[in-house]
């Protein structure tokens, strides 16, 4: 809901609802009640004016001039999808023009008094008095994601049906111009699919201007309600005839013409860039290249992982859960393969969301191929379990068993590398535990009691990038279930990211035995030779893996940043990162990522917060080498563990930056570090090793790399590797 008010003469008109009850008749300027920001009425005001159609957008209006006014709407009312439609053209040609990125746009256009941005008189996104009920608001949202992960096959769609159209129909729709095919042209261009709609060179055409954008997002919302919604023609907006283009004609039964490159194909068809539609195909192969990149496009499934320390074992958890009206299932019950999203039928001609076979896809040389799938990740992510019906009507935070600290919500991949790490450092040929544990069930009170491990057996963990501490409050709920005495400490460059980590380990329950350590104790750490049990390195990276959470993270993605740069390193602090000092003179800087820096360089690649704040980031590969390199020296020499972990599905950041650091730096004298294998088929083995698992998985033919897939495995992208 809006924290969004308006203040007049001094009193408070209240929240949305009730602001919208009173009719807004005068207005001085609008609170933010979240950041206590004001904006200024003389310009904010007649903006407003302009854009619903009363006044000018001049100084005509004055303070006292009264705002229009809707009749309030009813909560559960269907959706008035002018008003959506408005609001999601809007927003997703500001998208196309600036680059925002969708989901902060998309938090100003569920707002009831939003503007929009520079919208002419007459605006049917007007809401202001009525309100905006939850039944507009998700299908905005909806619609502009949905546009938003299909940009490029929408781009490519609407330019290729418009231009192979019957004139005449074209003419009947409003023209060329109407569908906005200069940006659409300039949009495939920028991310490498060259499709000129006109003749002449593209250097000899202007720019597209905002009109241009609005008629792109128009023309992109249109075709993407053809396939998600049943009466299209419903909308005041959308005529009769331009439907009829988009949906392509003769193009349903002849079918659309589609990039014959194979890297091209799936970038067009699966909303890629190029260039990442690229490497895909050269590291995975055809089959699985497509599947990789269809995954990537469908709607993530919300998964929840299980508290150990707060809540006492599975069973309890759903049945929680279910009293609350969450249906839940577990891994094993839940599909392996892809989802099929609502995005699926954009790359062919039908209106069918379905395909005719959901365990085969569609490729340009190898035509239907099986799905690569995997048994689900049953050892990775043994206290994960999968909300059915998606986000709670109340929301996560409304929920009781979250409050009460639960579960958390977690990818099961991410839970794997949290597994990865328990796994190795709980082993007993690993660590060199000499007493156990310290807990026994209640039914065993009446038994003898065991006792607790030594100060000097207590096992101590490093997360060195924790971020917000996902991995951290997994790795503490897993070392309580063991029985062991235990310690992660955290660590992170951007000290913005451990803002809500106290917090968070309160209501897990684990405040205790987590604690935010600075770069001097790492110094400390590192001067006497390394006293950790385990390390994990969840280094910065491209993110390529999660872009399916984020969908305007794969129009941000540079394929600079994911290459190794050897050029580079040395220059920068922390590898692939240049600091102020180091662009003006160009000096090389020894120095250590937790060693003192004056400078706050942001440079994880997670962080999605006001502007991009990788652009720092010269090389990921360069980075992640240094970083494990330099946080390797944090492990105790005679047992210990380091994890290394990306959210990649890029070779050139896991397996490259893994084999490289196994090679070591030939101009200094480091730590060898030997592989520290998985079982087989870790993390979906049907047993786990009960004995050594180092020998167990040797025998085995195990690796010590795994790699992680939203196609075969259900996951996000990740790969781990383990020491």
């Amino acid at each position: 809901a809006s924290r969004w008010t308006v203040v007049t003469h001094g009193t408070w008109l209240g929240q949305t609802r009730r602001a919208g009850e009173c009719g807004f008749r005068t207005a001085r300027r609008v609170v933010n009640l979240d950041t206590n920001t004001h904006h200024r009425r003389n310009v904010w005001l007649p903006k407003c004016r302009a854009a619903f159609g009363e006044g000018s957008s001049s100084n005509e209006a004055t303070e006292d001039t009264p705002l229009p006014g809707l009749a309030p709407v009813a909560l559960d009312a269907s959706p008035r999808w002018d008003l959506v439609h408005a609001r999601s053209v809007s927003s997703v040609a500001e998208i196309l023009m600036h680059k925002r990125d969708a989901q902060k746009v998309i938090r100003k256009a569920l707002r009831m008094e939003w503007c929009g941005f520079d919208e002419i008189s007459g605006w049917a996104g007007n809401a202001w008095g009525g309100g905006i009920n939850n039944a507009e608001r998700l299908a905005i949202a909806e619609t502009v994601l949905g546009v938003e992960v299909n940009r490029l096959t929408l781009a490519w769609l609407v330019v290729e049906r418009t231009r192979s159209a019957d004139p005449e129909v074209i003419e009947n729709a409003g023209g060329v111009d109407a569908f906005g095919v200069d940006a659409l042209d300039a949009v495939l261009c920028e991310f490498g699919l060259e499709r000129a709609f006109y003749e002449n060179e593209k250097n000899e055409r202007e720019a597209p201007r905002r009109p241009e954008f609005v008629a792109a997002a128009t023309a992109m919302v249109t075709l993407h309600w053809t396939h998600t919604r049943d009466d299209v023609v419903g909308s005041a907006a959308i005529s009769k005839e331009t439907v009829r283009v988009l949906r392509g004609g003769a193009k349903m039964v002849a079918g659309d013409a589609w990039p014959t490159g194979v890297a091209e194909n799936n970038a067009a068809r699966n909303s890629l860039p190029v260039w990442f539609a690229r490497r895909l195909l050269n590291e995975r192969g055809e089959a699985n290249a497509f599947a990789i990149a269809n995954a990537l496009k469908q709607v993530a499934p919300l998964m929840i992982r299980r508290n150990g320390i707060m809540c006492p074992s599975m069973e309890h958890l759903k049945r929680a859960l279910s009293d609350e009206g969450v249906a839940t299932s577990t891994l094993t019950g839940a599909a392996t393969a892809v989802d099929t999203g609502a995005f699926l039928s954009l790359s062919s001609s039908t209106k069918t969301p379905q395909r005719e076979n959901e365990n085969e896809i569609e490729t340009p040389g190898s035509g239907s191929v099986p799905l690569p799938t995997q048994p689900p990740v049953v050892l990775g992510a043994p206290d994960c379990l999968r909300l059915m019906e998606g986000r709670p009507r109340v929301g996560i935070f409304g929920l009781d068993t979250y409050r009460k600290g639960w579960f958390e919500v977690q990818d099961p991949g991410s839970q794997c590398i949290a597994t990865a790490v328990v796994d190795g450092v709980t082993s007993g040929t690993i660590s060199g535990l000499k007493s156990s544990f310290r807990r026994q069930s209640a039914a065993d009170e009446n038994e003898e009691e065991v006792p607790t491990t030594s100060n000097d057996d207590v096992i101590t963990v490093l997360d060195t990038c924790c971020g917000s501490g996902g991995k951290t409050l997994a790795i503490a709920s897993a070392l309580h279930e063991t029985g062991v005495d235990f310690r992660v400490d955290c660590f992170d460059l951007d000290r913005r990211r451990l803002r809500h980590l106290t917090a968070a380990c309160e209501r897990a329950g684990c405040a205790d035995s987590v604690r935010v350590v600075s770069r001097r104790d790492l110094q400390a750490v590192a001067n006497v030779g390394g006293t950790y049990d385990a390390v994990l390195v969840d280094a910065p990276c491209s993110s390529t893996g999660a872009v399916r959470r984020k969908p305007s993270l794969r129009w941000g993605m540079v394929e600079s940043q994911t290459l190794r740069s050897p050029e580079s390193f040395g220059i920068e602090t922390t590898g692939g990162v240049k600091t102020n000092e180091a662009k003006k003179t160009g000096e090389k800087k020894e120095k250590r990522f937790f060693d003192d820096d004056e400078t706050e360089t942001v440079i994880d690649g997670d962080l999605r917060t006001g502007s991009d704040d990788r652009v720092g980031v010269v090389s990921f590969p360069s980075l992640q080498l240094c970083i494990l390199r330099e946080a390797s020296s944090l492990v105790k020499p005679n047992g210990g563990v380091l994890v290394y972990a990306t959210c990649s599905v890029l070779k050139s950041e896991n397996e490259d930056v893994a084999c490289e650091f196994e090679a070591g730096d030939q101009n200094k004298k480091e730590r060898k570090w030997a592989p520290f294998p998985f079982a087989q088929n870790w993390p979906a083995a049907k047993c786990r090793p009960k004995t050594d698992c180092a020998a167990t998985a040797k025998s085995q033919n195990a690796t010590h790399f795994v790699g992680l897939n939203p196609s075969a495995h259900g996951t996000d992208g990740f790969f781990m590797a383990r020491w």
